[in-house]
């Protein structure tokens, strides 16, 4: 016969130790987790196993703008507690982007148990695409905020000179931002503002040829370029000064202009799925009425209509292709 028995001090750190030993990221569970344990017990007496639990959340409240981030699990598990429980937050702030990208490669190597990314899977790139996965969870979450919490989600990242493909020319050098090309991708689709910021540098010549930078004012890059990534969704200048208050203004400003579009894309599909569904119109209306001025959830109110707008019209044209085909035989 088995039996548990919840362990005392002495058995929880006998658990912790054996965690520690035999589990794939050979880390005990964080303190800060509030650990508890039971112990696996044969009749006969000895202890042959353990159940160990902790609690993120625990200590998410504890964590204060001096303590960093420590492991991929605790920068994940941070995220994922505050979309359960985001209190009186109204933003989040990740910094950097290439430093939680070192803690995933550090994470997925220890649960892969080698010592360098590129030895994942022997090889072929297989470590960074174990990396990407992970990001797309911690991009899940950070929708997540956006959408159901109405955060807004900061992610500040260093950058890198690439080389950047042009199918109508030669290849030239850009800056990105400085992680693996798979996680800048996923960072760059999803999110709706990417700004680069930058000296502005300006170049002379003297008359003994040599060249010389001159400048310093700090700008925002709002717009793609030959030499950055960059884009936005809220018609901001393609050039702005490096302040927060302008900065603000102007997402302000674009936000607005973003809502009434989106209300009057809204309106429009609500007309077509009335002519194929009235009474789905009538419900999808009920919740558009209900819907606060946030471009991000009027923005999943509207792909949902047009996705039903697409489903009945599909349904529609298939029946009609069944009649003709019935008609012509």
């Amino acid at each position: 016969m088995i039996s548990l028995r919840t362990a005392d001090d002495r058995g929880l750190a006998w658990a912790q130790a054996l965690v520690t030993a035999q589990h794939y990221l050979h880390t005990p569970v964080d303190s800060r987790c509030s650990p508890f344990a039971y112990l696996v017990e044969l009749a006969s007496g000895p202890i042959v196993g353990c159940l160990i639990f902790g609690r993120p959340e625990d200590w998410i409240d504890i964590l204060g703008p001096s303590d960093p981030i420590e492991s991929w699990e605790q920068l994940l598990a941070t995220v994922r507690a505050i979309v359960n429980d985001p209190g009186d937050r109204k933003t989040i702030v990740i910094d950097t982007l290439d430093r939680a990208e070192w803690l995933c490669w550090e994470f997925v190597c220890r649960r892969a148990r080698v010592e360098n990314i590129e030895k994942i899977g022997n090889g072929y790139g297989k470590g960074y695409t174990a990396a990407y996965e992970e990001f797309r969870g911690l991009a899940r979450a950070l929708d997540a905020l956006r959408a159901k919490r109405h955060m807004a989600v900061i992610v500040v990242a260093h950058s890198k000179v690439e080389n950047a493909p042009n199918a109508a020319g030669d290849e030239h050098q850009r800056w990105t931002l400085k992680v693996h090309k798979l996680v800048a991708g996923l960072f760059y689709e999803s999110f709706d503002v990417i700004l680069f910021a930058r000296l502005e540098i300006f170049t002379s010549k003297s008359e003994g040829g040599k060249v010389k930078g001159h400048g310093d004012a700090r700008v925002l890059e709002t717009q793609e370029a030959g030499a950055w990534l960059a884009k936005n969704r809220y018609g901001l200048p393609r050039q702005m000064n490096l302040d927060w208050n302008e900065l603000a203004a102007g997402l302000a400003r674009g936000a607005g202009e973003v809502v009434e579009a989106l209300r009057e894309d809204i309106g429009a599909a609500l007309d077509r799925l009335h002519a194929l569904d009235e009474s789905a119109a009538v419900k999808a209306r009920e919740t558009y009425e209900k819907a606060t001025d946030d471009a991000a959830a009027l923005s999943i109110l509207l792909n949902r209509i047009n996705a039903g707008v697409a489903q009945r019209e599909a349904a529609r044209a298939a029946e009609s292709a069944t009649d003709n085909g019935n008609t012509a035989t």
